[in-house]
């Protein structure tokens, strides 16, 4: 919206990634297994769908229940962030205590909070601790690499693995909206600017993998 695109634009764009926040869901369910050195595979279809479960649960229960009760006594105020905040840690806790990622509560709790009447007002509310999170969460991301246990080599594969994964974003994005949508080159090129530099999730799978030491 703040980049002026059409309503069909940014309902393409938030398709997409709709699709590849399920993919990510995905990912993290499996990482656990991964790190193991092995993908067992009726192992990884049972933690998947139990994930899937558990997300599903917390997304219905989010866009019913608490939509409700988040409706009637939370307003754009100081008092409806709080609450905001308090709910996505507690969604991210109960993602926890089931054995899966906390970014997927998170994830959850974010989809009930954008169903809110007045998700726009507290969003705005929400920028400036969002952008505080950020900080925090990049500079964690730096205490758990080990940049000594990096050769010069490594870091240029690194490097250049990280580019090839984000030209491809750009190029796959890009052709599917082009093949798909029927706009102009110069339009799905935008679209495909935009939703190269969108990928929180694929900021969280690669904090889990560090974490995990599986990279």
């Amino acid at each position: 919206h703040e980049r002026g695109l059409d309503p069909d634009k940014r309902r393409l764009i938030l398709s997409v990634a709709a699709v590849e926040d399920v993919v990510a869901i995905t990912f993290l369910a499996l990482l656990p297994q991964l790190s193991r050195g092995y993908i067992d595979f009726l192992e990884a279809l049972k933690s998947t769908v139990f994930s899937v479960i558990v997300a599903v649960a917390l997304i219905v229960v989010g866009l019913t229940l608490v939509r409700y009760l988040f409706a009637k006594i939370v307003k754009p105020d100081d008092f409806g962030l709080a609450a905001s905040i308090s709910f996505s840690f507690a969604y991210a806790l109960i993602s926890r205590t089931a054995g899966l990622s906390p970014a997927l509560g998170a994830f959850a709790a974010g989809l009930a909070l954008s169903a809110h009447p007045k998700a726009l007002e507290i969003g705005e509310l929400i920028r400036p601790v969002r952008e505080t999170f950020l900080v925090a969460f990049f500079v964690m991301m730096g205490f758990n690499v080990n940049l000594t246990a990096f050769s010069p080599l490594h870091i240029g594969v690194v490097l250049i693995i990280s580019a090839l994964i984000t030209f491809m974003r750009f190029i796959a994005f890009s052709s599917w909206a082009w093949i798909s949508s029927g706009y102009r080159l110069e339009e799905v090129l935008e679209m495909g600017f935009f939703a190269m530099s969108v990928g929180e999730f694929s900021l969280i799978i690669a904090y889990e993998a560090v974490r995990l030491n599986i990279t």
